[in-house]
């Protein structure tokens, strides 16, 4: 089985909605006027250099099972 990777780096774009196959890496950052969903399969890796602004909203989801 070969499993989808995607890594994210650098602003994010308000509104912006990342869905990943399998699983998704990001040290990107989030900014204030933000609203951004993450999704993967199996895991969400938030790695060094990752961060929120004050006022952003951020979501991160599995949605692995039915």
């Amino acid at each position: 089985i070969v499993e989808s990777q995607r890594m994210l780096s650098g602003p994010s774009a308000a509104g912006a909605s990342t869905v990943s196959d399998g699983v998704l890496f990001s040290t990107a950052s989030v900014g204030s006027s933000s609203n951004v969903l993450y999704e993967a399969k199996r895991f969400i890796e938030l790695n060094a250099g990752f961060n929120t602004n004050q006022g952003a909203v951020f979501r991160a989801q599995i949605n692995g099972c039915p």
